[in-house]
């Protein structure tokens, strides 16, 4: 995963819809320049794609062949290490000031958020949730200093982002992946 240049993470409308796309693509860019980093699937009832890919134009070719049946999708280019640490629970959390509890209705757009609020680097990933367990929507949570993160709450609730930030220490928070 460390030297790829491109990650994808595509959510369709049904099961067999993104099994036929992931079968597509290993046809036409597996093994030589795509790695599936993960298949599942969510409720309800849709397919979730993680894969990352060298050749990233004919991946959004399949991508566009196939639109009609993808519910959404995000397309990275470069270093997602970070962001695949936070999904994978492999972060060590350090608290700042404040944290960002954002919640989307898909996972790719959680990390498409997640990856904008990085780019203020004051802010950090603490762990993302793919939604397995909710209904397909996905949670991220954030920190920050507390101007840092009410900055980027506004600009979430002008986009009609579910998003809060939390101030008060100790945080209730506990990472799903912390007991492992």
């Amino acid at each position: 995963m460390n030297n790829v240049k491109s990650f994808f993470i595509v959510e369709f409308k049904s099961i067999p819809t993104g099994y036929f796309f992931v079968n597509s693509l290993v046809q036409k860019l597996l093994p030589e320049a795509s790695k599936v980093i993960e298949i599942f699937v969510q409720a309800p009832a849709k397919l979730v794609l993680i894969f990352e890919t060298t050749r990233p134009i004919d991946a959004i070719g399949l991508l566009k062949k196939n639109k009609k049946g993808i519910l959404d999708s995000y397309h990275l280019e470069g270093d997602h290490k970070d962001l695949l640490k936070a999904f994978y629970g492999h972060v060590t959390p350090i608290l700042s000031e404040s944290v960002i509890v954002l919640e989307t209705k898909t996972l790719a757009s959680c990390f498409k958020i997640c990856k904008l609020a990085c780019e203020n680097p004051n802010i950090a990933i603490i762990e993302i949730d793919s939604g397995r367990a909710l209904n397909g929507k996905a949670i991220a949570y954030l920190t920050g200093p507390q101007t840092d993160c009410e900055k980027f709450k506004k600009l979430m609730k002008s986009k009609h982002i579910s998003v809060e930030v939390l101030n008060e220490m100790p945080l209730p928070i506990r990472s799903l992946w912390a007991a492992q």
